[in-house]
């Protein structure tokens, strides 16, 4: 089985936020995502699972892409941080990976 070098870079934040990480994404080129509600703790906080929904844009998500090259993940990372963690609490990470359909990144 032969295997194509990729990046998944991992994005997690408020869903306050969500609809512009994913317009990053687009931009830039990534051809699909994922998107995970969750919750946890970390420095802001404790960040329930389940929430009210008056206060679902407070809700934590994690958004994924898969991208063909590591400066694309570099270049998405670097834009969401500069336009939104100034003022929102966020993580980003990134991946070495391993695809077996690169034409698909």
């Amino acid at each position: 089985m032969k295997t194509f070098k990729a990046t998944r870079i991992s994005i997690i934040a408020e869903k306050l936020i969500q609809n512009g990480i994913i317009q990053i994404l687009d931009q830039a080129g990534a051809t699909g995502y994922s998107l995970f509600e969750g919750g946890g703790k970390g420095q802001h906080g404790l960040h329930a699972t389940h929430h009210p929904s008056i206060v679902d844009d407070f809700a934590i998500v994690k958004v994924e892409a898969i991208v063909a090259s590591r400066e694309t993940a570099e270049e998405i990372a670097q834009r969401i941080a500069e336009d939104y963690f100034d003022t929102q609490s966020g993580v980003i990470y990134l991946h070495d990976v391993e695809v077996l359909r690169p034409e698909k990144f």
